[in-house]
């Protein structure tokens, strides 16, 4: 992916609470691929000039720990839901 983009690209939008540049949203995606690790599913990439949308549906079992960013606990365990 490193070598798809330009350092200074950015990532917004879905989880993220503000554009973070590209390179941290590599960790938020690793983060939610171990608290929810069944499915991850790029459904469609588009591109438009230098920018670039990619959708993506993500279901499972929370299994794994969520360590959101933002949290102040540092970390949620996995709790079991399923979800869509």
């Amino acid at each position: 992916m490193k070598s798809l983009v330009t350092a200074d690209a950015m990532a917004s939008g879905g989880v993220l609470p503000q554009p973070i540049p590209v390179d941290g949203s590599h960790e938020v995606v690793a983060g939610l691929k171990t608290a929810f690790p069944d499915t991850f599913d790029i459904q469609q990439v588009t591109v438009n000039g230098n920018e670039a949308t990619v959708k993506v549906v993500w279901s499972g079992t929370n299994t794994g720990a969520l360590r959101p960013a933002h949290a102040r606990d540092g970390e949620y365990p996995g709790h079991g839901k399923k979800y869509p």
